[in-house]
């Protein structure tokens, strides 16, 4: 079972440190044991460790205030934010079983996270709406969804990383009602009505887009990502552009294909091979 992408899990070492990842971008960082909150200084997200007030399980919540809701990862319960703040937690108190985004990994501070929910794939299994989210670590880029890790390819194989969508944005809608009468007096007594109306009927609606596509090998993914603005998204995501640049200035160049004709055997025989673009065909001599 995924654990909640919600939470920042930790995992303690031998030196009374704790090796935490950033629930919201996925940057790594090295805690002192005895932290109860660090700040992210690749997003800028703020985390918290609490103990939960109803079955002392030690967890982390990122950008907590003391208004609203808080949902335990362990108990479900959920139980207002002033309720958690009244029962911090040290870091190397959090669960070991919540350890790391990518479990066994290196920690890694250029690792980045991206959440959302699956637009298109060729990714057998993966179907549109499917929450998932990419991770980009030192080696690997993984796709991964409620059931598991779906998807894990290299950097060297990563063909294209685009990021689109027109980000957040609102508009105004109403009845559209126009006001008039007979007379000064009917006009004024028409425009005010229709304004109250228009007025009563008025709703904001607000849209988020942005996209993101991946494509490795034979294996594509459009999801949306729509907790991040398209610009605030790119320079997130800019050690994951310098990987992929990275491992793409090192991958071996492919050798041209042969041009159609008739190339000699290469074991050394009198026999002749033809290429016709396609596939090979060989040709004996009488």
């Amino acid at each position: 079972m995924a654990r909640p992408l919600s939470s920042i899990p930790a995992v303690a070492t031998s030196n009374s440190e704790v090796e935490v990842d950033c629930g919201h971008c996925g940057a790594g960082y090295v805690l002192p044991a005895d932290r109860t909150s660090f700040a992210c200084m690749s997003c800028g997200t703020s985390s918290y460790f609490h103990s939960c007030p109803a079955c002392d399980v030690a967890q982390c919540h990122a950008q907590s205030i003391p208004i609203g809701t808080l949902r335990c990862g362990a108990c479900g319960i959920e139980l207002p934010t002033g309720r958690w703040h009244m029962y911090p937690a040290p870091a190397d108190a959090l669960d070991p079983a919540r350890t790391r985004i990518l479990p066994g990994l290196p920690l890694d501070p250029a690792q980045r996270l991206v959440r959302g929910f699956v637009t298109a794939s060729s990714v057998p299994g993966l179907f549109p709406l499917t929450p998932c989210h990419l991770v980009f670590a030192a080696s690997w880029v993984v796709l991964s969804v409620a059931a598991g890790e779906a998807l894990r390819v290299r950097y060297s194989d990563v063909s294209s990383l685009q990021i689109g969508g027109a980000g957040t944005r609102s508009y105004s809608t109403n009845a559209g009602i126009r006001g008039g009468g007979f007379g000064l007096t009917g006009a004024l007594e028409g425009m005010a009505v229709a304004s109250l109306i228009n007025a009563a009927t008025s709703r904001t609606t607000t849209v988020h887009d942005t996209t993101l596509s991946l494509r490795a090998g034979p294996w594509a993914i459009l999801m949306n990502a729509d907790l991040y603005e398209p610009s605030i998204l790119r320079v997130m995501l800019s050690p994951a552009y310098h990987r992929i640049e990275q491992a793409a200035a090192h991958r071996q160049p492919q050798p041209p294909a042969p041009r159609a004709g008739w190339y000699p055997d290469p074991q050394g025989s009198a026999a002749q091979r033809y290429w016709d673009g396609a596939k090979w065909t060989e040709h004996h001599p009488e």
